[in-house]
């Protein structure tokens, strides 16, 4: 039984080690990422462009803020999930 306990606090602890590296690469890499792809694509899209360039860019931007949403969804997901 000790043994048990022992090797459940481990997995604990690399469980919440692993949360920690995700919620830190999300917020510092991910996030970060994803804004400065949606705010490049914002300042193109201000620019004289062909329709098909406006409408990949766009395309661009809004993949980007998909990613973003899901990002933020599955992040608080995992924080949910740690505090039960």
């Amino acid at each position: 039984m000790g043994k048990q306990f022992s090797e459940k606090t481990k997995n604990e602890e690399i469980i919440t080690d692993d949360e920690t590296d995700v919620l830190l690469w999300h917020s510092l890499k991910l996030k970060t990422g994803l804004y400065q792809i949606i705010d490049s694509s914002s300042e193109i899209l201000s620019t004289p462009l062909t329709p098909t360039q406006k409408e990949k860019i766009h395309k661009i931007k809004e993949s980007a803020k998909s990613l973003l949403h899901s990002s933020e969804k599955l992040t608080a997901s995992i924080d949910n999930e740690s505090d039960n």
